[in-house]
């Protein structure tokens, strides 16, 4: 094939890579790659075709991914440039799909931060949705490789994430991730702060009340310990993220001597485990050895019911009382998809001015008092979060 028809190869392929051939277009086109025979002016259309063929690749399909990012970054090509971006959303998702077997911190060093697009630090709109900026879902991903595989910051990235600190203060997630980078420098004590101030709001997060409960110390913080695990599994959606939790809290439970509720904790774990095939963990062993023989399980669950109320007061003292007043009501009705009622709203409004939307049978209040009626709330993210009457009101 001649160069002439080499590039018009590429040109055809790239229409077709668009249209959804893109992984057959790559294997067609790599082979000239391979030996040098691609034009340089054809590098830009390649690159795009290597894009899509990433963008139709499943996750199973993470070798061949990740060869074609390296390929990609033999490109000879202009950047900053919106490919270049997009690529680094890929190698994200390759990431995602596959951290044991590529690393998005050797990837970055070679992609090059200082290539980052304006574009890359704006929120997009998604079918009525915000989507992260690339930025956020790139320093989570390099944060969690980072930690796992005790791996330093770079000089570079470190400027990056503070920016993005900075700039996405509202995402609970890059909070997370400071906190966790914090916890690595051994600073538990404002890491376990920052888990307390994005905790009101995401309350439904279990492993942010799991990860909080391991920076509490020692014996004197063993039942806050105890109710923030409690939380967590109280949250937790499914099973097979309750395991490393229940075996956190029978060993707290252990600890206190109470052998009866840790054993039933352990029981949890080893009749799902046994069913997964799953192997149990030297923590498990190690909290099983010290129950003495003989023990019951007793279910703990009564207990935990009075411990949830002491993790969320704990994580609810962040949050200043703000007294509002009710001033419009909204009745419920049928709801627009069909599935029963909507309940009953109110708008309220606070001294400032500032009004917020809440549902008061959701706090146990009665949704028919008048307007006029005064409430105390928490308000977390612009959202009520808690609300209860004005004492002299009841």
């Amino acid at each position: 094939m001649t160069t002439t028809e080499l590039s018009d190869y590429v040109s055809n392929g790239f229409e077709r890579a668009k249209h959804g051939d893109a992984l057959n277009v790559y294997n067609e086109i790599t082979p000239y790659f391979d030996r040098g025979e691609l034009p340089t002016g054809r590098h830009y259309a390649f690159g795009w075709i290597i894009y899509y063929a990433l963008h139709q690749s499943t996750a199973g399909q993470w070798p061949e991914r990740r060869r074609m990012l390296g390929n990609y970054l033999k490109l000879v090509l202009t950047k900053p440039h919106k490919l270049h971006s997009m690529i680094l959303t890929e190698a994200i998702r390759l990431y995602r799909d596959a951290p044991d077997n590529f690393s998005i911190v050797r990837f970055v060093k070679l992609w090059d931060l200082a290539n980052l697009r304006p574009g890359d630090w704006r929120r997009k709109q998604l079918e009525g949705k915000t989507v992260n900026a690339t930025v956020e879902k790139l320093v989570s991903a390099y944060v969690n490789e980072s930690i796992d595989h005790n791996l330093p910051l770079s000089e570079e990235f470190k400027t990056v994430f503070g920016r993005a600190v900075k700039d996405f203060a509202d995402s609970p997630r890059l909070q997370r991730q400071r906190a966790r980078l914090l916890v690595a420098e051994g600073n538990r004590r404002d890491a376990a702060e920052i888990y307390r101030r994005i905790l009101p709001a995401n309350r439904a997060v279990y492993y942010l009340w799991s990860e909080l409960a391991e920076l509490l110390p020692g014996p004197s913080q063993r039942r806050l310990k105890a109710a923030m695990l409690a939380m967590a599994l109280r949250t937790a959606a499914h099973e097979e993220f309750r395991g490393k939790i229940r075996i956190a809290m029978a060993e707290t439970l252990a600890a206190a001597n109470q052998y009866d509720y840790a054993l039933y904790e352990l029981d949890k774990v080893k009749a799902f485990y046994t069913g997964k095939k799953w192997h149990l963990s030297p923590a498990f062993v190690k909290v099983r050895s010290s129950i003495p023989d003989g023990t019951v399980a007793k279910d703990p669950q009564p207990v935990y019911d009075r411990l949830v109320a002491i993790a969320d007061n704990y994580v609810m003292q962040m949050l200043p009382d703000i007294e509002v007043s009710k001033d419009y009501h909204k009745e419920g009705g049928e709801s627009r998809f069909g599935k029963g009622k909507t309940p009953a709203a109110w708008r309220v409004v606070d001294v400032d001015g500032d009004r917020y939307w809440l549902t008061p049978s959701r706090f146990g209040i009665d949704p028919n008092l008048p307007i006029g009626t005064m409430l105390v709330t928490k308000i977390a993210d612009g959202k009520i979060i808690h609300a209860h009457l004005l004492p002299d009101q009841f």
